[in-house]
């Protein structure tokens, strides 16, 4: 997978997905709806690693899924996570984001919480659209709706609940909501669009969501150990809440990013007859300083 290419793609994709033309407004009026699609495009530039298509984009390629519709899926899960960022921005008062303004600092607080409402009809709109069967579609919503309800559960535990984490286990089970989830949704998609088997996409769930526990412990390491320029975002934040570096040392993070990381590609070994050589380069990707 180039790294170009697929932000060009995706990139596509989304502009699709987000398309102001969609809507028909009477032209006779004053009014201008195109700010706010504006906004959602600028949330959702593909600037990022975008693990979370990858990781789609991988493991359907494993169960032979055409390509076209594994990036179309790859940009619905873009959109969720992107999403997520702006206001995860606003409630960290975050002021950079992907090496640019965050959202909120770029257009204010009201227009970015207005486009976070609308991204998520849009984002429905284009799993119906999928050209696959209505089970296979329903299937996809489900997961994308009940991803974003557990999300939204991760990021109260970490704003404002982390100072009930007693153990690293605890912070395990915040980092399982909060990036766990969606990674661990993304790998299942890719699973769902390859037709796969209930039992594959238990252990697709389950490395996903290690996998983003994992980078979850290697992230908060980044805002306490990295600068700005290093990691393209806003960094420091962690130390207004409980991070695991108030439960352990800094080399026993890691040693749990590593461990939960272990668990991940197991999970990956336990699905027969396919191999997710994709998967296991971006394990080198995913857990480096640059974004490029």
């Amino acid at each position: 997978m180039n790294n170009e290419e697929l932000k060009k793609g995706i990139g596509r994709k989304i502009e699709n997905i987000i398309d102001e033309r969609d809507i028909k407004e009477n032209t006779s009026t004053s009014f201008d709806s195109r700010k706010i699609y504006q906004v959602s495009k600028y949330t959702c530039e593909p600037t990022g690693q975008l693990l979370r298509p990858r990781i789609l984009i991988g493991v359907a390629k494993a169960y032979k899924v055409n390509y076209d519709l594994a990036l179309t899926c790859g940009a619905i899960v873009e959109i969720v996570h992107a999403d997520t960022l702006a206001l995860d921005d606003i409630m960290d008062k975050a002021t950079k984001r992907r090496k640019k303004l965050a959202t909120y600092k770029k257009f204010g607080l009201d227009r970015t919480l207005l486009s976070c409402f609308n991204l998520n009809p849009q984002i429905i709109n284009a799993i119906d659209s999928l050209p696959l069967k209505h089970d296979v579609i329903r299937e996809i919503r489900y997961e994308i709706n009940n991803t974003q309800i557990i999300l939204s559960r991760g990021q109260e535990y970490d704003t404002a609940q982390t100072s009930k984490a007693k153990t690293l286990d605890d912070f395990a089970k915040i980092f399982e909501y909060k990036t766990g989830s969606l990674i661990g949704a993304s790998a299942v998609i890719g699973g769902i669009i390859g037709l796969a088997s209930e039992k594959d996409k238990k252990h697709l769930r389950n490395y996903g969501v290690n996998l983003g526990i994992s980078y979850q412990f290697f992230d908060d390491w980044k805002d306490k150990y990295c600068n700005e320029k290093e990691v393209g975002k806003s960094v420091g934040l962690d130390a207004r809440k409980k991070t695991p570096f108030d439960k352990a040392k800094p080399e026993k993070v890691l040693e749990e990013s590593l461990r939960y990381r272990q668990i991940a590609y197991k999970e990956l070994g336990k699905i027969k007859g396919k191999t997710f050589d994709d998967l296991i380069k971006l394990s080198v990707y995913m857990f480096s300083l640059s974004k490029k």
